[in-house]
């Protein structure tokens, strides 16, 4: 895992996490780097969680705007989409464009693994009119 993994996650130790379609060394990591405060869950019960970190994998195809509107709809805090740093694979471009109509707006970006980088999407601030 890469040194301060979690911190530049910006996880504090009080946050339920909802990883979804992640790798087993990521799981595993997970769970012994993170603070024992958190709550990790793996199977979506209807209550909001604050963490969302969601893995595409590039074999299956997915109608992203409907993944991005129900990921969000389950998430309080962030919501994290991890993405392959080949080239061909999914872009961080696509995602902002998918994020700005869901009225998210991309705030981070951070290594996952030598291989991975996530993009941190959080609700747009509304403004007083």
């Amino acid at each position: 895992m890469l040194l301060n993994f979690y911190k530049r996650m910006e996880i504090t130790g009080k946050e339920t996490i909802w990883p979804v379609n992640p790798t087993r060394n990521f799981i595993k990591n997970l769970i012994a780097n993170v603070p024992k405060t958190c709550k990790i869950i793996f199977d979506y019960n209807e209550e909001p969680v604050e963490i969302i970190i969601y893995w595409f994998r590039s074999k299956k195809e997915e109608d992203l705007y409907e993944l991005f509107k129900n990921l969000k709809d389950k998430c309080t805090k962030a919501l994290w989409f991890v993405i392959s740093k080949t080239p061909g694979s999914l872009s961080a471009e696509i995602l902002k464009d998918i994020a700005a109509q869901n009225k998210m707006a991309h705030n981070k970006t951070s290594d996952f693994t030598k291989d991975e980088y996530g993009i941190r999407f959080v609700y747009r601030a509304v403004e007083e009119r």
